[in-house]
């Protein structure tokens, strides 16, 4: 089974408060790094954006969390481009 490519540095996966809930991290981890990544939404946002994009606080299923931040990004974006 393919892992995911930021697990080892996954600033969620290393903060001690996460390490607090280490059964939940166990299944998170299980669930979506270990085979599911491109479902997991840090990773959605690290792929498109890059990781420094990542809130530190971030849980794998925050999708919506994510697509907010795609659509924070693409405004942004638009009013940073000059009127042509």
């Amino acid at each position: 089974m393919e892992t995911c490519k930021y697990l080892r540095d996954c600033e969620f996966f290393n903060n001690p408060n996460t390490q607090q809930f280490q059964v939940l991290a166990d299944q998170l981890k299980a669930d979506y790094c270990q085979g599911r990544f491109a479902d997991c939404a840090r990773f959605q946002v690290a792929i498109r954006l890059g990781r420094d994009q990542v809130p530190a606080t971030m849980l794998p299923t925050q999708l919506q969390w994510a697509e907010l931040i795609f659509r924070q990004n693409e405004e942004a974006s638009r009013n940073s481009r000059p009127d042509l």
